[in-house]
């Protein structure tokens, strides 16, 4: 799996949704913190992990990935769980014609929102 990563990195340090994508923070911050889990040291690729957190930093940060990516990086203990933006669970009590009812979204989108609505009653 590190090496996926390490040959699916941009050249720019950081790695894209697809591997022909240009970065972006989540999934750059999202693969950093993957193969630090596969126990890659903070210096270690030979300059990818330095590269990639280079990426991040130069481009505001790891508080600025996307809301899902918030949501894993507090799963992995890694990032406060106040900081994620809670989803209110009320919102499947609406009636399916209501615009904004969760179960009119994106395929995608419906089957990771009900553990995020449950994710923010816990918090």
């Amino acid at each position: 799996m590190r090496r996926y990563l390490y040959n699916h990195q941009n050249v720019d340090g950081g790695w894209g949704l697809h591997i022909e994508g240009s970065s972006t923070m989540f999934c750059t911050v999202l693969s950093y913190v993957t193969l630090r889990l596969l126990g890659e040291e903070m210096d270690g690729g030979d300059g990818s992990m330095e590269k990639a957190r280079k990426w991040i930093l130069d481009h505001g940060g790891a508080t600025l990935i996307p809301s899902w990516g918030k949501l894993w990086l507090s799963v992995l203990g890694v990032y406060e769980w106040s900081g994620n933006n809670p989803l209110l669970p009320e919102l499947w009590l609406l009636p399916y014609l209501f615009p904004a009812h969760p179960g009119r979204k994106w395929a995608n989108l419906k089957s990771k929102h009900p553990p995020w609505h449950l994710a923010s009653i816990t918090l």
